[in-house]
């Protein structure tokens, strides 16, 4: 299966890669997500983005894919944080291939006691831009 992605795919946090495909930018990616409340996740958002499951220190992530035989097609594109999330949130990675960036019980947060991590993942064709880590 193909999964087209765009910007308006990413306004409100990390895109979640879970399923088997291919996934291939349509667009530049520009990381920029929930603005109106410090770039953080909403309590609205929890189940999505937990904060005892990966999410604590906020979006630590652009894409992460935590599936199998995933290709991730940037498609000539390039993936960054904008300007003003890079000042507010200083740690995120541009693709996390697991469901949370420590090991359970490493890190400076509790991130849970699960990690769900990429299986036979491809990424290819396009570039990683701007980030905070």
């Amino acid at each position: 299966m193909l999964y087209k992605i765009y910007n308006s795919d990413l306004q409100n946090g990390t895109y979640i890669i879970k399923n088997t495909g291919t996934y291939q930018l349509q667009e530049d990616i520009v990381f920029h997500p929930n603005a109106d409340n410090d770039f953080q996740p909403k309590p609205i958002q929890y189940e999505k983005y937990n904060p005892k499951l990966g999410y604590g220190l906020g979006f630590f992530a652009i894409f992460v894919i935590q599936g199998q035989n995933i290709k991730f097609d940037l498609n000539g594109f390039t993936i960054q944080c904008s300007k003003e999330f890079l000042l507010k949130q200083r740690f995120c990675a541009i693709i996390e291939l697991a469901s949370t960036p420590f090991i359970p019980n490493q890190g400076p947060s509790n991130f849970g006691p699960i990690i769900q991590s990429a299986k036979n993942c491809i990424i290819q064709n396009g570039c990683l831009g701007q980030v905070s880590h």
